[in-house]
């Protein structure tokens, strides 16, 4: 079944709150992201509706990062994203850096969490881990 095809825009907009509960919207707009753990894509298209301007969607789990890829192609129609498999402790190509670093409900170490002085050169100055 193809999450995309299912989710409703109650759901997406229940992502968008849960989103700027935890970063401003301000601190959104026209900001790049790090969507470590991306899951179902769900919390990177709130990102992007939310105004952010560059989005790296990763996941270690090949069917996440399909999920991700067809709810992103099928919701949002700006090319200004990129997902993919990889491991956010050992990147296998570099990620540029980003504005914020996001983790929703994914198990991840605190060398990722630990900003804005732990976070590892070149990702981002804030990162937020729920």
């Amino acid at each position: 079944m193809d999450y995309s095809k299912s989710v409703s825009e109650q759901q997406i907009d229940d992502a968008v709150r849960r989103l700027i509960n935890l970063i401003d919207s301000a601190e959104l707009q026209g900001a790049s992201l790090i969507d470590v753990g991306c899951g179902s894509g769900l919390h990177s298209l709130a990102a992007l509706r939310q105004g952010v301007s560059k989005l790296v969607a990763l996941d270690y789990d090949p069917l996440s990062v399909e999920t991700t890829r067809s709810m992103l192609a099928k919701l949002w129609h700006v090319e200004n994203y990129e997902v993919r498999r990889d491991d956010i402790l050992s990147l296998a190509k570099p990620i540029d850096p980003a504005d914020i670093v996001y983790s929703w409900g994914c198990s991840i170490t605190p060398e990722i969490c630990a900003a804005p002085c732990g976070t590892p050169p070149g990702l981002s100055d804030l990162a937020v881990c729920w």
